[in-house]
């Protein structure tokens, strides 16, 4: 939740997120700053590989999906 007040405060260029986050998932988070700010881009940094997982993040509007 903390990541989404932020980005809807600061208006950011990009946003570097990981799919879990604690109390939102990352996906959610990023449909979330997709609606108030478009060209946002958000970048998926996560230890998660599932294709599920990168499909779900770049329909949320996920510019890129980097397994670390």
């Amino acid at each position: 939740m903390e990541a989404l007040q932020k980005a809807q405060e600061l208006q950011p260029d990009l946003v570097l997120l990981d799919i879990s986050l604690p109390t939102l998932s990352g996906i959610e988070t990023a449909r979330q700053i997709r609606k108030f700010n478009p060209h946002c881009q958000i970048l998926f940094l996560t230890g998660h590989a599932y294709p599920e997982m990168v499909r779900g993040a770049l329909e949320a509007g996920g510019c890129a999906y980097v397994h670390k």
